[in-house]
């Protein structure tokens, strides 16, 4: 039995027209401040190239300006590079503030860069040339989401603060004025007064989940969250961290975000930021980390025990109904399961204020 192979030409008729269009460029210059005896010699702009040429008198003079940055055209556009290109003369100073690397400029919007020139105020001898032009140059992209802003802490950074190391969890622009930590170890006894008795299990298992501490019994129940395992703003655990604040009188060097100023590390934060995927451990549920996620996150080594400890997280497990806290292990398994675990402790997140860095 054959076929007989049917053809047919297939005619498509119809246009297609590319309506986009491509146009940021800097569209004008104004004198912001001035101060001293500043002479404006001449500024220009052409495209993405700002030219400046400015006199001054004295140490401590100096003139900003705001460069008007406009998309007129249907593409958002991405920062990809500011450039800026002087004469090397070592007594001026240029600074850049406003858009910085990785800002979007979208469609139909502008933008401002403002630049400064100042006369280094701490110049105790006459400079050997007194050329003080400047070229600034901004180079853009279409946004695809290619270009990452510039950070000044970022996620593993070490901060020192209050008589110890934190970990940055959370990268922070140069525009944010505070940068969420984790301490890099968890609150010992000192630190916690007699909150520690209700924030670590660090005995051996007794009656209904409970645990020994000091010679003092701890029910998990009452000790992490409320009965039901819901509220951490009503837990002990919440207000053992407000007494480590106030014990310690930093209140007013953190900043309230999302109404905490001190808190623990979130379940979705460890997943979303830190790479941990689902993994099934027997009859627990459990989080494995990921080969990119960081040691810091897991490795809760305790300086005066001298061991590698877990911790709490201020996420409750409603599958549980005892002890149905996630908490991190120091094998790096992120767990939830109906017996509390040993040996595991506090490791408070802060968001701190960067004027109160040490």
């Amino acid at each position: 039995v054959g076929y007989a192979l049917l053809s047919q030409q297939l005619s498509i008729n119809g246009t297609a027209n590319i309506t986009s269009t491509w146009k940021i460029e800097i569209t004008n210059i104004t004198e912001k401040e001035r101060h001293g005896g500043v002479t404006e010699k001449s500024k220009s702009y052409d495209a993405m190239t700002a030219n400046f040429d400015v006199g001054f008198t004295s140490p401590g003079d100096y003139i900003t300006y705001d460069v008007e940055v406009t998309n007129s055209g249907t593409l958002d556009a991405v920062i990809e590079r500011i450039n800026v290109v002087t004469n090397d003369n070592p007594a001026i100073i240029y600074t850049t503030s406003g858009i910085k690397r990785g800002d979007v400029i979208e469609h139909n919007s502008k933008k401002y860069l403002t630049v400064k020139i100042g006369y280094d105020s701490s110049v105790t001898s006459q400079p050997q040339t007194n050329n003080n032009a400047l070229t600034l140059q901004l180079f853009t992209e279409q946004n695809l989401g290619q270009v990452q802003p510039d950070y000044d802490y970022r996620i593993g950074d070490i901060v020192e603060f209050a008589g110890s190391k934190w970990y940055v969890i959370k990268n922070s622009t140069e525009d944010e004025d505070y940068v969420m930590l984790m301490k890099t170890i968890v609150l010992d006894k000192s630190e916690l007064g007699t909150y520690a008795y209700h924030t670590r299990c660090n005995g051996g298992m007794i009656g209904n989940y409970g645990c020994t501490y000091d010679g003092q019994t701890v029910t998990l129940d009452t000790a992490l969250f409320d009965i039901n395992h819901t509220n951490f703003d009503t837990s002990n655990v919440k207000q053992a961290l407000d007494y480590y604040v106030n014990n310690h009188g930093i209140s007013n060097k953190l900043k309230e975000i999302d109404g905490y100023k001190i808190r623990l590390i979130t379940k979705d934060e460890l997943i979303n930021n830190f790479g941990f995927s689902y993994q099934l451990v027997g009859t627990y549920n459990a989080l494995k980390f990921s080969t990119s996620t960081p040691t810091f996150i897991y490795e809760g080594y305790d300086e005066g025990l001298n061991y590698v400890r877990g911790y709490w997280t201020m996420t409750s497990d409603p599958e549980y109904t005892s002890a149905s806290v996630w908490y991190i292990r120091p094998d790096g398994h992120l767990y939830s399961s109906s017996f509390p675990p040993q040996n595991f402790g506090v490791r408070p997140v802060i968001n701190l204020l960067k004027s109160a860095i040490e």
